[in-house]
């Protein structure tokens, strides 16, 4: 029933779109990743971002001019300083927060609040994986509630929940 369910849904997302719904962009610097320290103190944050409650989308630092405009917050992951990072940081004009090797345990709790105090919308209210596109969106890791300003439909209830979105704001 699972597997069926799933082939269902994978179909019917080919006449969808699949083009990401996030409002959250996160920025690396590939050339500050290259010691081992840097990875392991990105590494570090990278269980809070997964399960922030939000969908993020992932860019190189170099990318920020050209997707900055489609975010509501950005977070720079900054183990070590360089250039390109510090003239995005400078250049940001939406709300964001620096991780940095001083900062890189902050909790997942701690991200949805700066979230929300910047008016993000979050699909939980508690820890989960979010996956979101124009017409899907999926749940992973938590049973709380799906929230959602506009309707959606459950299409699958299993390893998590995938909603179709019948409406949004945007319709």
């Amino acid at each position: 029933e699972f597997m069926r369910n799933t082939r269902n849904i994978a179909e019917e997302a080919l006449d969808c779109s699949r083009a990401s719904a996030a409002q959250v962009a996160v920025f690396i610097d590939e050339k500050a990743m290259l010691t081992y320290k840097a990875m392991d103190e990105a590494y570090k944050f990278r269980q809070a971002l997964g399960l922030m409650g939000a969908a993020y989308d992932i860019y190189l630092v170099n990318d920020y001019e050209a997707v900055k405009e489609r975010y509501a917050f950005c977070i720079f992951i900054e183990p070590t300083v360089t250039e390109p990072m510090t003239a995005a940081i400078e250049g940001c004009s939406c709300p964001h927060i620096i991780i940095t090797k001083e900062n890189c345990h902050i909790s997942s709790a701690e991200l949805r609040a700066h979230l929300q105090n910047s008016g993000v919308p979050l699909r939980t209210n508690g820890d989960a994986v979010i996956y979101e596109t124009e017409s899907h969106i999926f749940v992973g890791g938590t049973d709380a509630p799906l929230v959602y300003d506009g309707e959606a439909e459950t299409v699958l209830d299993g390893i998590g929940k995938m909603y179709r979105k019948k409406k949004t704001k945007r319709d």
